[in-house]
């Protein structure tokens, strides 16, 4: 079975003040280069990352990889239409799921990433969510059945609701909440840093 990533990574950072995608980690790298070699260390098939706000600023820090980015042009629009311009992408590629992970989820390694995707191997037909304090989110890996209602998400209407609205089961992942973290604004970013 072969899962292929939609990276979001289009938005403009208005709560952090600058772009998120470019800030430097203890290592060396971007936030968005450490997200995304876990997930070329993963067993995923396939990553595309989704870029917008400063994309011409972005995309040259991460064409090391092996991954394909697209330009979402309508960005502001929300997360719900970068998920539709990735899903979008994908529907020609021989793909059994579709995993929406976040480009500001530093803590997410790849064995969490595997996880994930093991379940799916064993439940193909049902949403494999990673499972909050009291719902359910991203990353997540949605079966075939439902590519078409991710290219129709729009505005701010992300994932999270369509997981959590669907009549599709869902199994949910549970992990130390700390794990999920996303970086959004400059004190969480350096809380992250001094950890």
């Amino acid at each position: 079975m072969k899962i292929g990533v939609i990276l979001l990574a289009a938005g403009s950072s208005k709560r952090m003040g600058t772009a998120k995608q470019l800030l430097k980690l203890h290592e060396g790298t971007t936030l968005l280069q450490h997200v995304i070699r876990n997930l070329v260390k993963s067993k995923a098939h396939s990553i595309t990352c989704v870029l917008g706000f400063n994309s011409n600023n972005i995309a040259p820090t991460i064409s090391q990889f092996p991954i394909r980015t697209i330009i979402n042009s309508e960005f502001e629009k929300g997360i719900g239409n970068s998920i539709s311009c990735g899903a979008k992408s994908l529907r020609k590629e021989a793909i059994d799921g579709i995993m929406i992970v976040l480009g500001d989820q530093p803590l997410i390694d790849h064995a969490y990433i595997d996880q994930l995707i093991n379940e799916f191997y064993k439940s193909p037909h049902k949403i494999i969510a990673s499972k909050y304090f009291n719902h359910f989110g991203v990353p997540a890996i949605f079966p075939k059945t439902l590519y078409q209602d991710l290219t129709k998400l729009k505005g701010d209407v992300g994932a999270k609701k369509l997981i959590n609205s669907r009549n599709v089961e869902i199994i949910g992942i549970g992990t130390n909440e700390d794990l999920l973290l996303d970086i959004d604004t400059p004190e969480e970013y350096q809380k992250f840093l001094k950890n």
